[in-house]
């Protein structure tokens, strides 16, 4: 099966065999299938419709499988999950309570992983070595900035890492000693923006460490840990950009970064004694709207309206807590996994529920979504990862993708 999203080749559920090993500079042996795996989908291998791998077939009225492809190597959670930028028919997740952090180079020539300990190891995709490896305090953060090969980092202690890849040239950009449990690329690429465990969300120009930058903190900031940032900007190459943050206060702020101030706060707390505890677990922006969701430990989903600073929509979910949200690249249609290990797809125009997809039995830590929305690929604490596949089989007959992408 070739998806639309133009990867090549078609999967099979193969563990990677000795051959697809990798040894770092002490001769310690990765094994792909259990700690750092890569998996690809080699040309003519057959797919499981059914999502169903090897294993015994499951009775169909408990449970119910919607994914084309299911990778069962992992006997412990699986924690994260990116596809390849370039080919989605490769894929790297992260478990046995210790990779936490995947992410793939711009360019898809560099996996890097890191372990909650704080080991942080790259790997050259096409020669399957170790290019580089570093050790900092526990890992809360990891990612390629999408310019080059510079990879970042935040930790417990609340440095924020850049590395200059394969030579491990350094930089680090240090605030508070309160973790820096998030950062989040600006739309210029020049800047990064940071949140810490105590509330703070800081500015950082990556060209200049010691520059004076906007700081939002008391009142300004969050009362709570900082779990999640994006962004949004009418013109990348400047800095007029808008920053959105969640936190475990239950709020969502909007900053607006040319002025250096808090624009808004928008209350997050669902009802119920549940609803006044809860935490903003995802945000996201829309990139062809100026719209953006956030996304709560009791279920609740807010679609804001960042022009005119309101509420536009509540969604109607099952309540259970919400893991992450991703917008569609081309339409306002959402991406929600939950800790009942299901996938639902919204309209974020309406509200309305499109599809659910199935096949998880537990929590799911992370969601990947290709740039074309057509794959997604998601990692659960079932100790399996997912491949799906958004089709008109797959949406109501009375939904017309067509008709989102083109509003």
């Amino acid at each position: 099966m070739k998806y639309d999203d133009k990867p090549d080749n078609d999967t099979n559920g193969d563990s990677p065999g000795d051959d697809n090993q990798y040894h770092n500079d002490d001769d310690e042996v990765i094994e792909l299938a259990s700690d750092d795996e890569i998996m690809q989908m080699e040309e003519g291998d057959e797919i499981d419709m059914d999502g169903e791998g090897d294993g015994e077939p499951l009775d169909e009225a408990e449970h119910i499988d919607d994914s084309i492809f299911t990778f069962e190597a992992h006997k412990e959670p699986v924690f994260c999950i990116k596809l390849h930028p370039v080919n989605h028919s490769l894929v790297a997740t992260g478990h046995k309570d210790s990779v936490t952090q995947v992410s793939f180079s711009a360019d898809g020539t560099y996996l890097a992983t890191g372990d909650m300990s704080g080991l942080i190891q790259v790997w050259n995709i096409a020669t399957k070595e170790t290019v580089w490896s570093f050790e900092v305090a526990d890992l809360e953060w990891m990612q390629w900035h999408r310019g080059g090969s510079l990879l970042l980092a935040s930790d417990a202690d609340g440095i924020v890492w850049m590395w200059k890849i394969p030579s491990g040239s350094c930089s680090t950009f240090d605030f508070s000693g309160v973790a820096a449990t998030i950062c989040h690329f600006l739309p210029l690429n020049t800047m990064l923006a940071a949140g810490y465990g105590n509330g703070v969300v800081k500015i950082w120009n990556l060209t200049s460490p010691s520059q004076q930058m906007p700081t939002f903190s008391g009142n300004n900031g969050h009362q709570g840990s900082i779990t999640c940032l994006d962004s949004y900007s009418s013109n990348p190459s400047d800095n007029n950009a808008t920053l959105i943050s969640g936190s475990t206060d239950g709020m969502m702020n909007v900053y607006n970064l040319e002025k250096g101030k808090l624009v808004k706060s928008f209350d997050c707390h669902g009802s119920g004694e549940e609803g006044a505890n809860s935490s903003v677990e995802s945000v996201a922006h829309c990139s062809n709207r100026v719209i953006a969701a956030a996304a709560t430990t009791s279920g609740d989903l807010f679609i804001f309206n960042l022009t005119a600073m309101t509420c536009a929509l509540k969604l109607n979910t099952n309540q259970m807590p919400i893991t992450k949200v991703i917008w569609h690249q081309k339409s306002p249609m959402l991406y929600a996994s939950d800790t009942d290990g299901v996938i639902t797809l919204w309209n974020g125009l309406t509200g309305e529920n499109i599809a659910k997809f199935y096949g998880h039995s537990a929590e799911i830590h992370d969601l990947s979504v290709t740039e074309q929305g057509v794959v997604f690929a998601t990692a659960s604490e079932d100790g399996t990862a997912k491949l799906y596949e958004v089709t008109e089989n797959s949406l109501p007959k009375t939904f017309d993708i067509s008709e989102l992408l083109n509003k």
